[in-house]
């Protein structure tokens, strides 16, 4: 699983229209935020703060766009609309692991190749 690359940075260099500074800034933004976000949710779900659980859900899903994240984007969404239709709440617990415990990787794999990504942006 680890191996498997779950990012795909073609979105994000489009939006930063190649433009190395933008995507230097995104990169950096989204290693300081996500850890934090991931955070943020294991304490809402734990608190049972249903409402903030599904908006800082349905942030975090709008970061994995950017970097074409669509696993992440799915399990996102499956939560958010699991919150927003008040069901399936006994899936949660473990959907939350998942999506924690994928998220881990993907910060990892992208802290790894933030070198090649930033090469990328420069072609």
């Amino acid at each position: 699983m680890e191996d498997e690359r779950f990012y795909h940075i073609d979105h994000l260099l489009k939006l930063a229209s190649q433009n190395p500074e933008i995507v230097q800034e995104m990169i950096d933004l989204f290693l300081k935020q996500t850890p934090e976000s991931f955070l943020l949710i294991e304490k809402l779900y734990e608190e049972n703060k249903w409402n903030e659980l599904q908006r800082e859900i349905h942030r975090l899903k709008s970061s994995m766009a950017v970097f074409g994240i669509k696993i992440m984007q799915e399990k996102l969404q499956t939560v958010e609309t699991e919150l927003l239709e008040k069901k399936d709440f006994h899936l949660i617990p473990e959907q939350i692991n998942e999506i924690c415990t994928l998220g881990k990787i993907v910060i990892l794999q992208i802290e790894k190749d933030k070198q090649i990504l930033l090469k990328n942006g420069k072609e």
